[in-house]
C-alpha cells in the first residue's frame, strides 16, 4: 500500500470545518495507518494560524498526533533538488515572479521530498500539475477509497 502526505489545504478544510473537511475524515479514517505527515506542511499550517485556539489546535490536534517517524523533514538533497527544479522551471518559461513566491517554492520542496520517499502528495493545488513534469512526484488531486 503507497503512502500518502495530505496538502495544507485538506488540514485547511478540517481546522475551518469547510464542506470538504467530510472527505478528508473519511480519507484519514480509511487510511490512517498509510499517511504520514509533512513538517513544511505544518509549518504553513502555523503560519497562517488565526489565534491562539487555532494555533493550539494545530499542534495538539494535528502535527502532535503523528509519530516522529512518521513526520517528513527536508534535508539538505531536498532542498539542493528544490533549487534544480526552479532553475529548470526559469529556463523554460523564463523569469516569471511566481517562481519567486514563498508558497511555490514551498510546493516545490513538498514536491521533492515526497519524490524521494515514494510517498503519494494529496493536493488539490493546481501548482503540481506544472511542478510534477520537472519533479515527477506522485500526487493526486482525489481522495482514494479502500474500493479503489
Amino acid at each position: 500500500m503507497p503512502r500518502y502526505v495530505l496538502d495544507t489545504q485538506h488540514f485547511i478544510d478540517l481546522l475551518r470545518d469547510r464542506p470538504a473537511a467530510d472527505g478528508v475524515l473519511r480519507f484519514v479514517r480509511d487510511f490512517v495507518a498509510a499517511l504520514d505527515f509533512h513538517a513544511l506542511v505544518g509549518a504553513e499550517l502555523l503560519l497562517g494560524a488565526r489565534g491562539r485556539r487555532e494555533l493550539t489546535a494545530i499542534r495538539q490536534r494535528l502535527i502532535d498526533r503523528f509519530k516522529p517517524h512518521r513526520i517528513i523533514a527536508l534535508d539538505a538533497g531536498d532542498l539542493l533538488a528544490a533549487g534544480d527544479v526552479i532553475r529548470d522551471m526559469a529556463e523554460k518559461w523564463g523569469p516569471t515572479p511566481e517562481l519567486e513566491r514563498r508558497g511555490f517554492w514551498n510546493d516545490v520542496l513538498i514536491a521533492v521530498s515526497c519524490r524521494r520517499r515514494g510517498v503519494v502528495l494529496l493536493s488539490r493545488d493546481p501548482d503540481h500539475r506544472r511542478i510534477a513534469p520537472f519533479v515527477g512526484h506522485s500526487f493526486s488531486a482525489t481522495f482514494h477509497s479502500r474500493n479503489s
